[in-house]
């Protein structure tokens, strides 16, 4: 999974886009995955079961991201669930700088 590119634009007009059947959707799904967590937004599991919902992505191909990209991913969904659509303005800008020096890095 070495050259999966987040378009992080996509993940954010995702985002915006989905209600609260999606979270109670991904909510459940995670449920029945054994996720027990009182306030399962602040789960990684969770943030990348909504991305992968988002991107309309397999969740298995976000679960198999490395383990950066996987973070940063799971960071910038948590962001957006903490601070809301205004929040991914600022956001957008060092993603793209974060993925362009990942990309230099694994391209190495």
């Amino acid at each position: 999974m070495k050259n999966y590119k987040i378009d992080y634009n996509k993940l954010n007009e995702g985002l915006l886009k989905m209600t609260g059947i999606d979270f109670v959707h991904c909510e459940m799904a995670e449920r029945r995955s054994g996720n027990g967590a009182g306030d399962i937004a602040f789960t990684k599991s969770f943030q990348a079961r909504l991305a992968a919902r988002a991107l309309k992505e397999d969740y298995g191909i976000i679960q198999g991201l490395p383990l950066y990209q996987y973070n940063n991913l799971c960071w910038h969904v948590s962001n957006f669930l903490q601070l809301g659509p205004e929040a991914m303005k600022v956001t957008e800008e060092s993603q793209t700088t974060k993925q362009e020096a990942l990309d230099s890095f694994t391209d190495k």
